[in-house]
């Protein structure tokens, strides 16, 4: 049960970020002006789950993110590189006096850019099971605002292997849109339980844009065997348990039922292509 509530963990807070985080890969910048500010926030981060932590972390640091989601890399504050070795770290953050929309954590990988797959934590996030995203306010140069602690899972960073391929969609993009996310499953989801499969999630979700006729996808999983891997789609006024499928993989073999498929350790599998279809909502599909 343990290991279920963190991948619920792990499953909401990624798409309370991420799927609003809609945008590539992240530049690192810390130096925003030539004027020192004295302006900041500060605060504790707390590792949990340390058995999770990958041997090739090259960095963490935090980010403060001015709108949510960002607009572009203008919106993205991140602090210095921070220890990641032992159980917390201390960090501080200079930024210019605004609301702050989140206070998230971020990691790369040894050799990799940043990029929306990093989540770690953010603040608002209290173990086991509270959630909510809390902005910080700088209100003027003199302002520093303490305490902003953030709780990090290392099993974010534990899905060890990539799923990618490209998604060709079909029909009109609903107005609607709040998110679409890739997913893959290690066992057939429930559609009438949905909220109880996504338990079942082998990764981290990814959230994609639909303003093109296709997009290219890589998914973050951990090895497993995968029973069906779609694309879902979420309105602004859609429950998280209630997503539809819009569009799933499928066999080579029968196209009638989804394609299975086993990730290795440290593996990039490739050319998992499937279409999406637009015009199946409201109600979405099921293989």
């Amino acid at each position: 049960m343990r290991d279920r509530n963190h991948q619920l963990i792990t499953l909401i807070l990624q798409f309370a970020v991420l799927a609003l985080l809609g945008f590539g890969t992240l530049g690192c910048d810390t130096d925003k002006g030539l004027t020192p500010l004295e302006s900041k926030v500060s605060g504790k981060i707390t590792y949990l789950l340390p058995e999770f932590r990958p041997d090739n972390v090259g960095e963490v640091r935090i980010a403060a993110l001015l709108n949510f989601p960002p607009s572009g890399l203008g919106d993205v504050f991140f602090s210095e590189p921070l220890d990641f070795k032992e159980d917390t770290a201390r960090y501080e953050l200079a930024l210019p006096p605004a609301e702050y929309a989140s206070v998230v954590l971020l990691w790369r990988q040894k050799g990799e850019s940043w990029s929306f797959n990093s989540l770690l934590g953010l603040y608002g996030y209290f173990p086991p099971f509270q959630l909510e995203l809390l902005p910080v306010d700088i209100v003027d140069d003199n302002t520093h605002v303490q305490d902003i602690d953030v709780y990090a899972l290392w099993n974010f960073a534990a899905a060890d292997a990539r799923i990618n391929g490209r998604i060709n969609f079909e029909g009109t993009l609903p107005s609607d849109t709040e998110a679409l996310l890739v997913a893959a499953f290690n066992a057939p989801p429930n559609f009438d339980d949905f909220a109880g499969s996504l338990l079942l999630i082998g990764g981290i979700p990814l959230p994609v844009s639909g303003n093109r006729p296709s997009t290219s996808y890589e998914l973050r999983v951990f090895r497993n065997d995968y029973k069906l891997i779609g694309l879902f789609w979420k309105g602004f006024s859609t429950p998280l348990e209630e997503m539809k499928l819009i569009g799933y993989y499928r066999n080579p073999n029968d196209i009638t039922l989804p394609g299975e498929v086993t990730v290795e350790e440290g593996q990039n599998l490739g050319g998992i292509d499937f279409s999406a279809d637009f015009g199946s909502l409201p109600d979405g599909i099921r293989p």
